[in-house]
Order: C-alpha cells, then structure tokens, then sequence
C-alpha cells in the first residue's frame, strides 16, 4: 500500500497483520535500473537502497541488518562502477546529519534485533530532525524525531558531493 513519496521515491506500507509479503521489491520501470533487486518489500533497509538508486545512483552491499549499515565503507556508483566511499558519523552534540544521510539506530528497544534505518529530510530546530523511512509508526513516511537520542548509532553519508546531484 502507498504510503507517501519523498523527491519521487514511493514510501511503501506494510500490509495489514496476518498478510505475510516476503517477496523481494524489484524496478519494474522501464530505464537504467530495470530489474534491479531493492530488497525485501516493506523493510527500512530495502528503503534506503531505493532511495539512493533512485536519487543518487549509487547503491551499497547487502546487510544482514539495517544496523549493519552503519559498518559499511563503500557504496558503488551504477553509472561508472566506481567505489564511493562511506562516512560513518557516531551521534554526536556536535555533529548534524544533512539532508539524505541514512540514519541508523541500534538493536534495542522497539528496534531490537534489527536496528533501523532511514533517511535524513530537514533540520527543524536544535534537538529536532524531520526523517522519512519505511517500516516506521507514520501517516505519510515521515517523521520528526530528537536526533540525538542514545538509541541512533549515527548517520552515514556519502562523500565526493555524490548527495548534491
């Protein structure tokens, strides 16, 4: 079921309990990445990878968790092949994410075993951040949360000025 859009990518939710859809979400558009595999429908991580296809033609290797993400040192770029390197930023006071930085949580609380994953939108105010992501509590695939909460790992971003095509 639609969910929301965010910069043209489809924010997808879950079907309702006792509706089991473990199948895998491929780009059924005609174009550059046809065919590709995203991930498993539904899922937070399988999210992020669409996203960044989609905005940033880059993806990255497969994890076993989305908080696995956040060890990752390289994306690849779809177009030249190329590696991109990966910037893992623990949480911090001192450091914000920036707009389309995937945010990841650790493996606890209602995240456990898991951990999660979605993608930076907007600065609100000085503790507040707006994310989007799927798998997650929302109306329309997004939300505001306190960014520096004990629960979030950190952010990964890319580098090379990737996010500013």
């Amino acid at each position: 079921m639609l969910k929301g859009v965010i910069n043209g990518v489809t924010i997808y939710d879950r079907p309702k309990k006792g509706k089991k859809d473990d199948t895998y979400h491929v780009a059924n558009k005609r174009g550059a990445y046809d065919g590709m595999v995203y991930g498993l429908k539904y899922q937070c991580v399988e999210f992020a990878r669409r996203y960044y296809i989609q905005k940033f033609h880059v993806t990255f290797p497969e994890v076993d968790n989305a908080y696995d993400l956040f060890n990752l040192k390289h994306a690849t770029d779809l177009r030249t092949k190329k590696k991109i390197r990966f910037h893992a930023i623990p949480n911090s006071m001192d450091v914000w994410p920036q707009r389309g930085d995937m945010i990841i949580w650790k493996s606890e609380g209602q995240y456990h075993p898991t951990g999660h994953v979605a993608i930076m939108k907007e600065v609100v105010n000085r503790s507040i951040v707006t994310i989007v992501e799927q798998n997650g509590k929302t109306k329309n695939g997004q939300r505001n949360i306190q960014i520096h909460h004990p629960g979030i790992l950190g952010w990964i971003r890319l580098s090379d000025n990737q996010q500013d095509r």
